[in-house]
């Protein structure tokens, strides 16, 4: 994960707003997205965390998404493990207790694939149906860390 650190610290968007920095990661052909909406030489603030992993694809999806929970240490939230949808080959991780500020929860929601992970960050206010995706900030070294996490 030293280049991705790398490449996150060198990263110096030129366009005002959301961004992508795309990289591959191994010779395997894993390969990691971050759309960020702010970033600066420490951090980044974080809409999406995507990750691909071909060489993934053996592993059982519920494995593969429980293996996951279990090494993401990287996050304000643990997360675990809600439901593996066989038909669809998609897992659902969520935070195990969001964080509740005034009258919104935000909690950390990750999909699994057999060969991608995508992990956002969700804010919902008390009594309302709908959600919206949300900034999380991290340091370099803590995205670095999340995205081998999730390989």
């Amino acid at each position: 994960m030293q280049a991705l650190l790398e490449k996150l610290t060198d990263w110096k968007p030129t366009e005002p707003g959301t961004n992508v920095l795309r990289m591959d990661l191994n010779p395997a052909g894993a390969t990691v997205a971050v759309t960020a909406e702010r970033q600066d030489s420490l951090s980044c603030l974080v809409r999406e965390l995507a990750v691909a992993s071909p060489v993934a694809s053996g592993v059982p999806l519920h494995d593969r998404a429980s293996a996951m929970a279990d090494r993401l240490t990287g996050l304000m939230e643990n997360i675990r493990l809600i439901e593996v949808d066989a038909g669809a080959e998609v897992a659902l991780l969520r935070s195990t207790a969001p964080a509740v500020r005034e009258t919104s929860r935000h909690y950390y929601e990750l999909r699994v694939t057999p060969t991608d992970a995508s992990l956002k960050r969700y804010r919902t206010e008390t009594g309302s149906n709908t959600r919206e995706n949300i900034g999380y900030a991290l340091t370099h070294e803590a995205l670095a860390k999340v995205a081998d996490d999730l390989i």
